[in-house]
């Protein structure tokens, strides 16, 4: 019994699927992510920085939901874009009620592995060849370093905003493949790993201060009318299946 124990558990953590960015290159982006906040809400989550880390990588190593860190342009597959919206409501609640920072700050780290996976061009498409490079891309991926972002965005509408973040990360999925099947490999795609990686940074903590904003005040007409657009548009995505932007 105790060796098919065993078996069970080396399948688990060998031959699961590999998704996203690796560990390290995650707790990059939230590192980058918190030194980018306003100084109020900086100062408010610092002291939870390890937990932040923490759930950064729990996606991947406790929860392994891993049709919620991807959204296939051309079909429609996976639920990254309704576990973005879900997260960005639940944290602005739990704010609201007062909940432990501990759980707070846990709570943001989880969300940021969701946003930063739908930036990786690999999570927006899939081709037969992909496990072949997948693994390698992601780990070639850790030498690239987070940029802080400078400005920040309000996100009123968390569903249409990521949903334009994987359709730019889509348009590098056919560079990476052909890069790793016929071309130098990481060096041929390393600017745009780049690019996508400040451009999680930058969505990771855009969404942290969006959050941190609607949880702090009274809900506005505005909010009520963006969060009623944001569902409007989702619930047609679903029926539809377009690109409406």
């Amino acid at each position: 019994m105790r060796r098919y124990i065993l078996l069970f558990l080396f399948l688990l953590l060998f031959l699961s699927p590999i998704l996203g960015w690796s560990g390290k290159t995650h707790q990059r982006i939230v590192e980058k992510a918190l030194d980018s906040l306003p100084r109020d809400f900086k100062n408010r989550i610092i002291p939870y920085k390890n937990e932040i880390l923490e759930g950064s990588i729990a996606p991947d190593r406790v929860y392994r939901d891993f049709q919620n860190h991807i959204y296939e342009v051309e079909t429609g597959k996976g639920k990254g874009l309704d576990k973005v919206r879900e997260k960005y409501f639940y944290i602005i609640e739990l704010i609201r009620e007062k909940r432990p920072w501990r759980l707070v700050a846990f709570e943001l780290g989880v969300f940021s592995h969701y946003i930063a996976d739908l930036n990786q061009p690999l999570h927006t498409s899939s081709s037969s060849q992909e496990k072949g490079f997948h693994s390698k891309y992601e780990k070639d991926a850790e030498q690239i370093v987070p940029n802080r972002a400078d400005r920040l965005i309000y996100i009123s509408q968390p569903t249409r905003y990521i949903y334009r973040s994987v359709l730019d990360a889509h348009n590098y999925y056919k560079d990476i493949e052909t890069a790793y099947l016929k071309g130098n490999g990481f060096v041929k795609v390393s600017k745009l790993t780049q690019k996508q990686i400040d451009k999680a940074t930058l969505d990771v903590a855009s969404y942290w201060y969006s959050i941190w904003m609607r949880a702090n005040r009274i809900p506005t007409i505005n909010d009520l009318f963006n969060d009623f657009v944001d569902w409007l548009w989702n619930y047609f995505r679903k029926i539809l299946r377009v690109e409406v932007k």
